[in-house]
């Protein structure tokens, strides 16, 4: 643990425009032998004002991005992806868009089941920011009831995700069956 590798961009010169900007990696934690149970990882990328741009485009992203994951057994692991704040924008055609991501989380924890092998559960929750949106609005996203998959199904058999928006607006999307979701508008 504590590896990192950091490059820094002054003016390069690529193959379709021109780098600037700083990206970093870091290995957060390390435990075990990666993907051989009982192991756990957790590693970040930085980015720091990383732009690519030329005369047909520009795309820049900044902020950081961590990736952490646990192994216990067969059915037994969590996996999260988080980020305080990451910002993307890019100009293409004289357009220009920009987003961007704060106190985002989201996990997949799996449990081993007796009935259907393993359960699979999901939960997550952020604030997305958009040029995209009227007035560069925001939405935000949450699981007030974590998303439940049994074993193999394709699709969950419980939990709600709710997104929130301006004039507190809201949508509700609860899980009704393995096939079905309710809708609800406010």
């Amino acid at each position: 643990t504590g590896d990192s590798v950091s490059l820094s961009f002054n003016n390069c010169m690529t193959g379709s425009g021109t780098l600037t900007g700083s990206l970093g990696f870091h290995i957060d934690s390390l435990a075990g032998t990666y993907g051989n149970a009982p192991y756990s990882v957790g590693v970040s990328m930085t980015f720091g004002s990383l732009a690519l741009s030329s005369t047909a485009y520009s795309a820049s992203l900044l902020g950081s991005i961590t990736v952490a994951g646990s192994k216990t057994g067969a059915n037994a692991f969590t996996q999260s992806i988080s980020t305080t704040s990451l910002g993307a924008s890019a100009t293409y055609g004289g357009v220009t868009r920009s987003r961007s991501l704060t106190s985002f989380t989201a996990s997949e924890t799996r449990t081993a089941d007796a009935t259907y092998t393993y359960l699979s559960n999901y939960s997550l929750a952020g604030t997305l920011a958009s040029s995209g949106f009227t007035g560069t609005q925001a939405v935000s996203f949450t699981t007030p009831t974590t998303i439940v998959r049994r074993g193999t199904d394709m699709y969950p058999y419980t939990g709600v995700l709710l997104i929130s928006g301006a004039s507190n607006s809201a949508l509700r999307l609860t899980v009704i069956s393995n096939s079905q979701v309710r809708q609800d508008l406010d």
